[in-house]
């Protein structure tokens, strides 16, 4: 596995808050590889290499993973719950973005190993903000070794 210090995963079932997102990041950080999937079910085929999409572009784990929360077929609470069990992922750290303000859903999504919980804006100029924080930080951001999705896997 080689990782790609430039990789993005975005999981949105919304088209519209997908392609904001994209557009958010789309001239600032177009070095990295932005890959968009509908729910976790998709998520968790990209990650597993077994998405046509994956087999052609998933040699590497994402820098950052950024998913929503209520999404069909697998939300993003069932995601962060299978993410824990794969080893290989362990290091790789996850952020909520979600339109949830639910005390309930903050603590359980901590509970559940997100690195990180942001509340989407409802402004274009706030999400691209937001968007371009999260990834810069988890970008520049040191994990141990053991951690990390930029060390080689044997």
């Amino acid at each position: 596995m080689n990782p790609d210090p430039a990789s993005i995963l975005v999981v949105e079932d919304d088209p519209n808050d997908a392609l904001f997102i994209e557009r958010a990041l789309d001239g600032y950080e177009r070095s990295h590889s932005i890959a968009i999937v509908p729910d976790g079910e998709a998520a968790m085929a990209y990650l597993t290499g077994t998405s046509t999409r994956a087999e052609a572009e998933r040699e590497t784990l994402p820098v950052v993973i950024l998913t929503d929360l209520k999404m069909p077929r697998m939300d993003g609470f069932d995601l962060l719950r299978w993410l824990r069990t794969e080893p290989r992922l362990n290091g790789v750290p996850v952020v909520v973005f979600t339109s949830s303000t639910s005390d309930r859903d903050v603590a359980e999504a901590f509970r559940l190993g997100a690195r990180g919980y942001m509340v989407k804006p409802v402004h274009f100029e706030e999400l691209e903000q937001t968007v371009r924080s999260v990834v810069e930080y988890w970008r520049r951001s040191l994990v141990p070794r053991t951690l990390s999705p930029r060390s080689s896997s044997s």
